[in-house]
């Protein structure tokens, strides 16, 4: 609401402030990826180092991803890379990845493509295995069903090609062929 002075500022309940600046970080994403081809994890960093000092970071971080996720006109890399920016919080709580379950049959190609990244790009994150979690806890909604289906063959192409054995054991005397 304005504030109550008509100066022209505007005033938010607190429980407000994170999603506003969600919506920020987003808008400005979309603007520097229609601007530029560039790396969105790298423009990303540039708008959150903005907002990392605040005490709110996981939440605003977490409300972008969810309006990301609602705003289909935001590209695919860029709301990637807010996932990937998520799940590298260290103060991410349960209740954040519950409230994000929400989000994954909304466009669970932007969780999908993060979870098919190389650990590399993770960073290490310690939350990558509630990311699968995650999809596990949504893998029988029809549209999250439906990407896993599409993606199937390519994984399955993947695996085949592989040069050691997917499930392999590192105990010698358990290693069994797969034929």
């Amino acid at each position: 609401q304005i504030a109550s002075d008509d100066s022209g500022a505007y005033e938010f309940r607190s429980e407000v402030l994170p999603y506003a600046l969600g919506l920020l970080v987003n808008a400005e994403l979309k603007e520097e990826l229609r601007r530029s081809d560039s790396d969105a994890n790298a423009q990303l960093d540039k708008i959150l180092d903005t907002v990392r000092g605040f005490d709110l970071v996981a939440e605003i971080v977490a409300a972008a991803v969810g309006l990301a996720c609602l705003d289909e006109s935001l590209p695919l890399a860029g709301a990637s890379a807010l996932v990937q920016a998520w799940l590298a919080l260290q103060n991410v709580d349960d209740a954040a990845f519950e409230a994000m379950a929400a989000y994954v049959p909304v466009r669970p190609d932007v969780f999908l493509d993060v979870a098919e990244m190389p650990e590399s790009q993770l960073d290490d994150s310690p939350q990558y295995d509630s990311l699968s979690g995650l999809l596990i806890s949504k893998r029988d909604h029809p549209a999250v069903w439906a990407a896993l289906v599409a993606r199937l063959p390519r994984w399955l192409g993947r695996w085949s090609r592989q040069v050691e054995p997917v499930f392999q054991s590192s105990d010698p005397s358990r290693i069994q062929a797969v034929h």
